[in-house]
């Protein structure tokens, strides 16, 4: 995918990236190609993200109660949300995730009962949960009305669901690096007033919308929303939302004066003619190759700590693991406005403190 627009409803003002391949395809993306199973740490998250869903967790249980009853946590990962709420008091857990070596690993890490499968695949289980989490799923949904009204079939009377998703009124203030949350994975965005159109017209209330921010790594915040909302008969018509499209303008001027900076860096580095290998091959790598960002630059080879990536070409160089490099001569560029630190404290710890670095962000 070279890339989409993002548009905002006339109607609703729900903001959303249109001209995408169709769902399929990203199922089968999610499936093969899963960020989430940290098999190197044993599927076990980040200090920082165990942070996160301990926060999750308690508020699922002080908002959600049903701690008797059945809960399902739709792209439940390794399970370590699951693993949270059973801390906290739920004992009936189950997760799905379309990544078989995350249904397996949190079998073996926690325990846990996962299946593979999709979010979709809700429209096949019967109306048994008194909980169903939706964590980090409704921003990448092709159609996320659709699996709501599965969701909600899927719920007993007066059951509960948790949502989070990114706030889209942060994004302007938490930039660190340009256009990070218009990924080929984040489609849809979220305020607090387009959340609640949207689980409305699938039969919910809202119990709760609570707005936070998350350290991510050492220089870097998620804004998000948390939210439950109630399996209810009553129905409202959508409230316009006024706040997304401001909020995505804003976001996108902030991104041009970083993007800014960093292409008059890469523009010097280009102007050396030294080759050199860039380490990350996600979105910040991709969206500079695709706009012309690191044209000039002479790139022998790309590094990534994602085994789904190693022994590709991306751009005909080859994608390298992080131990395959060591001793080699270039400088390595941190292809990354997220986690360059951590990225820069892993290559003095793997490569030795010798290898030159060269950074983007400070």
């Amino acid at each position: 995918m070279e890339g989409y627009d993002v548009v905002c409803c006339e109607s609703c003002g729900f903001g959303f990236a249109d001209g995408l391949p169709d769902p399929e395809e990203f199922d089968r993306y999610y499936a093969a190609m899963s960020k989430y199973e940290r098999a190197a740490a044993g599927g076990r998250p980040s200090a920082w993200n165990q942070k996160r869903l301990r926060r999750i967790a308690e508020t699922i249980a002080r908002n959600a109660g049903r701690t008797d009853s059945a809960l399902l946590d739709i792209g439940c990962a390794t399970g370590a949300l699951l693993a949270e709420l059973r801390d906290v008091g739920y004992s009936d857990i189950h997760g799905l995730d379309p990544s078989p070596l995350c249904a397996r690993l949190a079998r073996e890490v926690y325990g846990l009962a996962v299946d593979t499968g999709v979010a979709a695949d809700l429209a096949l289980r019967p109306p048994e949960y008194g909980v169903i989490v939706l964590s980090a799923v409704l921003e990448h949904l092709c159609d996320p009305t659709s699996v709501l009204h599965d969701t909600r079939d899927a719920l007993v009377e007066d059951g509960a669901v948790f949502v989070e998703v990114p706030d889209v009124t942060g994004f302007a203030e938490c930039a660190c690096a340009p256009f990070q949350q218009f990924s080929t994975e984040h489609i849809n965005f979220f305020s607090s007033q387009s959340l609640e159109n949207l689980l409305a017209a699938a039969g919910f209330e809202a119990i709760t919308v609570e707005r936070h921010s998350y350290e991510w790594s050492s220089s870097t915040r998620e804004p998000v929303l948390l939210a439950v909302f109630r399996k209810s008969a009553a129905t409202r018509p959508p409230v316009q939302d006024n706040t997304t499209r401001r909020s995505l303008f804003e976001y996108i001027a902030v991104c041009e004066c970083i993007d800014h900076r960093i292409r008059q860096r890469l523009r010097e580095l280009a102007e050396t003619g030294r080759p050199v290998l860039v380490w990350g091959t996600g979105a910040h790598t991709l969206r500079l190759l695709q706009t012309g960002g690191l044209d000039g630059i002479d790139i022998a080879g790309f590094i990534d700590s994602d085994v789904n990536y190693q022994g590709k070409l991306l751009r005909g160089a080859p994608v390298l693991s992080p131990s395959s490099v060591a001793g080699r001569g270039e400088p390595i560029l941190i292809s990354s406005g997220t986690v360059h630190h951590e990225i820069a404290q892993q290559i003095r710890e793997e490569l030795g403190a010798a290898t030159e670095t060269i950074m983007l962000y400070e």
